[in-house]
């Protein structure tokens, strides 16, 4: 084969990185990009789940209000799955805002987690569809909860010794969002236990990561002694 020559891709770029070392040095943009793309797609395919329900035209008026009124369950996970995938939408954008570098490791384990969220409308189906049983409750809380450890392992693979993100980074701004963090890991794991004794308790748990991302960084703010400072994006 004869060397390839750069030509003009477009106005002020006249070649791409074609070796993985160039691929990783152009890569925290494009890998925002790929993970903004799959969280969107799975944030629209959620609302799959909502059927319009079946009815004769002859029925139509005296039975759609008590058929729209029995979608309730998958209303209820439509909404919390929404919020929950919204929620690990932004703590991984800021995760990626720190990122000054990317490595293979990195790279393969967002990938992961991906993977996760393309599969959160698959399990909120099944517990929209069977959320009365115990183990439809367990898996979702579950996956859930495997699903944020693997976030928890991406902001600890990229500020361990500060390896991908910079020196400059507040110690007080990070152990705040760690401590963000495992909280709604814990949450998680609290509802799958209880999802095995009552589903419907699970479900009350699983409500308190809408409590938690809505007041919990401000409540952590009030502490006097840690008023984190927030990070320069990469």
């Amino acid at each position: 084969m004869g060397m390839e020559h750069p030509r003009p891709l477009r106005k002020g770029l006249t070649s791409v990185p074609t070796t993985p070392e160039g691929l990783l040095r152009a890569g925290p943009p494009r890998l925002a990009a790929l993970s903004d793309g799959v969280f969107a797609v799975a944030m629209t395919l959620l609302v799959l789940d909502l059927r319009v329900p079946d009815l004769p035209p002859n029925h139509a008026a005296t039975a759609l209000a008590h058929s729209l009124l029995a979608l309730w369950p998958h209303y209820l996970t439509y909404a919390l799955s929404f919020v929950v995938v919204g929620a690990f939408w932004m703590g991984h954008h800021q995760t990626l805002l720190l990122l000054r570098r990317i490595d293979r490791g990195f790279v393969w384990l967002n990938l992961l987690f991906l993977l996760c969220i393309s599969a959160v409308p698959f399990v909120t189906a099944v517990y929209g569809r069977y959320g009365g049983e115990p183990v439809a409750a367990a898996v979702y809380a579950g996956f859930l909860l495997v699903t944020q450890l693997i976030q928890i392992a991406l902001l600890v693979d990229a500020t361990r010794h500060r390896r991908l993100v910079g020196e400059d980074l507040d110690p007080v701004w990070l152990a705040d969002r760690m401590e963000g963090q495992l909280l709604v890991a814990a949450v998680f794991a609290v509802s799958f236990v209880v999802a095995w004794l009552s589903p419907l308790a699970a479900l009350l748990t699983l409500s308190l990561v809408w409590v938690i991302n809505a007041l919990g960084r401000p409540i952590r703010l009030l502490r006097p002694h840690r008023r984190p400072r927030q990070p320069t994006p990469g």
